[in-house]
């Protein structure tokens, strides 16, 4: 078998391509081509898988190319993904750097999964931590998984076999109520960027075979709405659209997604992590019982003159890699971690 290195990127145009390419890769919904192309509907930005081969080893990561000053840059697309192969590769980044190099990339941000890093595909000087996150075990028992909760969050749910019978899964219900009602809700939440999807993303995902989603109905009217998404190894809470006087359900409604996933033997439910470290959302989070993770992120420079004259150009220091990165992007709200745009 040939120990030769191939390199490639994979566009979104190549669907087939890019799906047998995760084949056999553990893999969360942010590196699958469905999410790539949600999120190609509302940046669009060219967005890629790209994919290392060597022998039987293969390693994949989802890229989006972005463009300042006539100068390209990548990150890693909105979601939870990063590198994730099958095998270690020690000398993983010194190809990745030519491959980046050749591209003419000027630098890069790749947000990690921590569920798939791999320490043979990183070099430590580039991790930087930017967020935590929760992980539910839903290999769990059900009553595990409800003991775990912290005791405000089991009072929650309160009443939730009740509420339960007024939970529905069908998406021709529900879709009218998200679309229309996500922008409002991003507005009361003073959300960042990232989250500004555009209603083809959300149509588009809602979609999709590996999108569940779950609403709450009173009186023949909808309250509230969940989006989870999954693969075979992990599935994800993505949104949540709730009228403002209904916040109460927000227990009720993300538990009822956690037992629909349990159903169909999906092992982790990341919850994600708050907005920023230790926040309020953080808080409600991590009182769901969950495994904490760091949530770490690769900041790489492959072209240090372009990259400085890029940071002159937007009045930033380039020796800055504490806070967001690159520098030159930055927006005037901040993006949650894990994220970048």
């Amino acid at each position: 078998m040939s120990n030769d290195v191939v390199q490639e990127i994979i566009p979104l145009q190549s669907p087939a391509r890019w799906k047998k390419a995760l084949q056999g890769i553990r893999h969360a919904f942010g590196h699958t081509w469905e999410n790539g192309h949600a999120m190609n509907l509302t940046t669009g930005y060219p967005t890629y898988l790209y994919k290392f081969s060597q022998g039987a080893t293969t390693i994949v990561c989802p890229l989006v190319e972005r463009y300042c000053e006539g100068h390209c840059d990548i990150a890693t697309p909105y979601g939870f993904s990063g590198f994730s192969g099958n095998d270690p590769v020690p000398a993983f980044q010194r190809y990745w750097k030519a491959f980046a190099q050749k591209r003419g990339y000027v630098c890069g941000y790749i947000g990690l999964n921590p569920l798939f890093e791999n320490p043979s595909y990183l070099n430590k000087t580039e991790v930087y931590s930017s967020n935590r996150l929760y992980m539910l075990n839903l290999n769990s028992p059900i009553a595990t998984l409800f003991n775990n909760l912290h005791r405000d969050r089991r009072k929650q749910l309160r009443g939730y076999e009740k509420k339960a019978a007024h939970f529905t899964t069908d998406k021709a219900l529900l879709r009218d109520f998200f679309v229309t009602g996500y922008p409002a809700s991003v507005q009361q939440k003073k959300a960042a960027p990232a989250y500004h999807f555009s209603p083809e993303t959300l149509n588009f995902l809602i979609d999709q075979d590996n999108v569940l989603m779950v609403g709450a109905i009173n009186n023949g009217e909808l309250e509230a709405a969940a989006m989870f998404a999954y693969t075979s190894h992990v599935a994800e809470a993505l949104l949540l659209v709730l009228l403002p006087e209904r916040r109460h359900l927000t227990m009720p409604i993300l538990w009822y997604g956690l037992e629909c996933l349990k159903l169909k033997n999906i092992p982790l439910l990341n919850m994600g992590g708050g907005i920023r470290e230790g926040d309020s959302v953080a808080e409600f989070k991590q009182r769901l019982g969950g495994k904490e993770y760091k949530l770490h992120g690769l900041k790489q420079i492959y072209d240090q003159e372009n990259y400085r004259g890029l940071c002159r150009i937007k009045n930033v220091s380039h020796q800055d890699m504490n806070g967001y990165f690159p520098p030159y992007r930055k927006p005037l709200m901040t993006v949650p971690a894990g994220t970048q745009t």
